[in-house]
């Protein structure tokens, strides 16, 4: 599902769950020949809120992972709360660029790309240039791969009271899968060669968080 029209500061566009409904966007029968994103978020100002996704397939073999939900294309200053993304066959929450987004109190969990033996699917991630992405009171658990995966983002990045446990493995067993950390936090995950300057590389802040029982 593409979302392409923008709100403004003062007006955001909300998708927000009708009272104590929750929505479901079930994409286990949808089979395109493609990488699918579930939701495809291309525009400033949104808010997402009570929703939850999940069955995102993995069909072309021998290509990375598909996206529960994908932040592209420069999409700013957009909130993802209470948000339940799970068994996807790729990231629950992967924010490609933009800034400024916040992304609360939101579940990531049970993701698995199996064509890739599991190494992409993470909880949750931001590889973005731009700053100011922010993860606050989430979870991520029994993802393939890592719960928080920042390693290539070269924008600061913020995630605080947030959780991370039984990720890197085949979800539900003891096989290992993907690299397993609780939060790879790392920034620039790229050649030393591509940040000459040592100052402007980003400082990630890693605040008040709990990992437990994953797999590094």
């Amino acid at each position: 599902m593409l979302f392409n029209k923008s709100g403004s500061p003062g007006a955001r566009i909300n998708y927000w769950a009708y009272q104590d409904e929750t929505p479901v966007f079930d994409f286990f029968d949808y089979t395109p020949y493609e990488r699918i994103r579930g939701f495809s978020v291309r525009a400033d100002w949104l808010h997402f809120r009570g929703i939850e996704l999940r069955g995102v397939q993995q069909v072309i073999t021998n290509v990375n992972e598909s996206w529960g939900i994908r932040v592209e294309n420069g999409a700013d200053h957009n909130v993802f709360e209470r948000l339940d993304l799970h068994h996807n066959e790729g990231p629950g929450l992967f924010i490609q660029d933009g800034g400024g987004n916040l992304v609360l109190n939101s579940d990531s969990h049970n993701n698995y790309d199996p064509d890739r033996g599991g190494e992409n699917a993470d909880g949750f991630g931001s590889h973005s240039n731009d700053d100011g992405n922010v993860f606050i009171g989430n979870r991520a658990w029994n993802n393939s791969d890592d719960g928080y995966d920042f390693i290539n983002s070269d924008g600061h990045v913020r995630v605080e009271s947030s959780w991370a446990w039984s990720n890197g493995y085949v979800p539900g067993t003891t096989t290992a899968a993907g690299n397993g950390a609780g939060f790879k936090a790392g920034g620039y995950g790229l050649n030393e060669n591509n940040f000459p300057d040592p100052e402007g590389v980003p400082r990630n802040e890693v605040i008040g968080n709990l990992a437990f029982d994953n797999r590094v």
